[in-house]
């Protein structure tokens, strides 16, 4: 484990296996631990869709947010297929940003903790700008890549 001044502690993990396109980075997935709460946040990247996940001290999922799809966005919600998840954002609730390139390592994520009327908070940033907020309670969460209110992701203003 590494310590990371103001940001708790960082458990880094890569995973290089291919998806069948020669060095092609299928996983990256990370969790970032706030010692101070006993609060972690997970990073899932599984080469198809990003999530990341706020658990307790007692590793419950107590919020949770879409980051952005790898895949082409759906033209229909997944979230009715079980089978599908974790359920890619469909269009219309996705952002188009050609700027934005998924992560390839996880020190492309930092997390920054803090409280929200007294819940814990984790503001996520990915490439150093401010990308997702978790809310202990908030289910979803908030992401700057969602366009409108969903099931997996709010809106975050700038």
């Amino acid at each position: 484990m590494v310590k990371i001044p103001l940001h708790g502690v960082k458990n880094k993990k890569t995973i290089g296996k291919t998806n069948g396109i020669v060095g092609a980075l299928m996983t990256c997935d990370g969790k970032f631990l706030n010692p101070d709460s006993g609060y972690s946040v997970v990073f899932d990247d599984d080469g198809r869709v990003a999530y990341a996940y706020l658990l307790n001290e007692s590793e419950a999922i107590v919020s949770d947010v879409w980051l952005y799809n790898c895949c082409a966005s759906p033209s229909e919600p997944e979230w009715k297929d079980p089978e599908k998840m974790p359920f890619a954002n469909p269009v219309g609730f996705v952002k188009a940003n050609e700027d934005f390139s998924p992560v390839k390592d996880i020190s492309e994520i930092r997390v920054q903790w803090g409280s929200s009327e007294g819940a814990v908070k984790a503001n996520v940033f990915i490439h150093d700008e401010l990308f997702a907020i978790l809310v202990d309670g908030e289910k979803p969460g908030w992401s700057i890549l969602a366009t409108k209110n969903g099931p997996l992701a709010k809106v975050l203003e700038r």
